[in-house]
Formats: C-alpha cells, structure tokens, sequence
C-alpha cells in the first residue's frame, strides 16, 4: 500500500497491487489506483483504476513479492517508483529492482516500461528498501533490511551521484551502528 499525492491536487491518493489470472496457471500483478476525489481532512477514493498512468503489466511475471517506494529519484518535481521484485528460485531468493521513471509531470504522471537494475543496483538476496538522505548531501540513498537463508540485516546503499542523476555503490552490511534481531 503507498499513500501518495500522485496528481498534486493537496491529497494522498492510493496505489495497492491486484492479481488476476493469466490463464493457464498464470497470474498478473496489477497497479490499482483509488483517486482521492475527497479533502486531505475527508478523504473520499473512487473506485479502483487498473494500471494507470501507462503503468504495464509484465506477463506472468514470476515475481512474487513486490515492494514500491514513490520517490522523486531523478529531481524533476514528480513521483518515480523504485520496486523490489522478490523472485523465488530453485538455489533461493533473489532480489531486483525495477525503476519506472515518471515522464509525466507531478499533476499528470505517465511512467515508461521498468528498467532492471538501474543506476548500478545490483541483484541481491531479499531486500525491502526504504530511501532518504542519510548522508544529507542531496541525493536519496537506500537503506534495505534484508535477509538470506542463513542471515538477516541491514544493508546501506550509498547515491554517490546527485539528486538529479543516481548512482549507488554496493551495499555496505550493518552500517551506522544499525543492530538487527530476528524473533
């Protein structure tokens, strides 16, 4: 679930996943998205939008977990998504980040076909991202908490680019004094 302001109209709108069949034991995860056609103070969504936004499907995907941040990656004023596709495998879990750059505006989006791995990010085990200026020099960095078969943790991934042009480094383990417990 995102609560965003997608439109920039002054209240957060809602973007949730769908699945529906593809036939023949196949499966589609869909983009919904539910306008707030309400107030900041009182929402009100309209009905469910299926992939909106030039959004895509992509067919039998075999991701079966995926995470989105909406983040203005590339400093132009409006929402990008940066996606964890969790896949499962036959050696385990793995890990790839799907970007959707908004070439819309922040009031009209229309986002292009994911891009794998963008910026220098790398297959990994599986991770949950989260994305801020940690190192308050401008540019979002990520933080993923993430795990293995055999180990869990926190993982810094540093933006050595700009706010304008990202380019991460490989992930750091445990950074920042960051303690993990699993229970």
């Amino acid at each position: 679930v995102n609560l965003i302001d997608i439109d920039n109209d002054g209240d957060l709108d809602l973007f949730t996943d769908s699945i529906t069949y593809g036939g023949f034991y196949s499966f589609n995860t869909n983009f919904n998205y539910q306008e707030n056609i309400g107030s900041p103070t009182n929402p009100d969504f309209k009905l469910p939008e299926l992939n909106p936004f030039n959004l895509s499907l992509i067919p039998n995907d075999p991701a079966f977990i995926k995470h989105r941040n909406f983040v203005d990656l590339d400093g132009d004023g409006d929402f990008d998504i940066l996606e964890n596709a969790i896949y499962y495998g036959y050696y385990g879990y793995t890990t790839k980040y799907r970007y959707y750059e908004n070439i819309g505006s922040s009031s009209l989006a229309s986002f292009t076909n994911p891009i794998i791995n963008p910026f220098g990010l790398q297959d990994s085990d599986v991770q949950f991202t989260s994305l801020g200026d940690i190192d308050n020099d401008g540019d979002y960095d990520i933080i993923n908490q993430g795990f293995t078969t055999y180990s869990a943790g926190f993982f810094y991934i540093e933006n050595i680019g700009t706010g304008l042009s990202p380019a991460f480094t490989t992930p750091q383990t445990n950074p920042f004094n960051l303690g993990f417990t699993s229970g």
